[in-house]
């Protein structure tokens, strides 16, 4: 455990597809979805949101899902 450690990001991933956006033809159960995603500005530039985004990427693909 580190000391003093503070969170410098975060993300929200689920399978909630908003149907405003997405058609039964797109097959919005087959994904996973980024809904919020926020990094310190201490934190900023440094790729924090582009590994995220893998993360989710390696996630949804160990369900079955894009």
């Amino acid at each position: 455990m580190f000391e003093n450690s503070k969170p410098i990001a975060t993300i929200q991933v689920d399978n909630f597809a908003d149907l405003e956006f997405w058609t039964p033809a797109d097959q919005p159960d087959a994904a996973l979805y980024v809904h919020r995603t926020a990094v310190t500005r201490a934190a900023s530039g440094a790729g924090i949101g582009n590994l995220l985004l893998d993360w989710t990427s390696v996630r949804a693909s160990a369900h079955g899902k894009r």
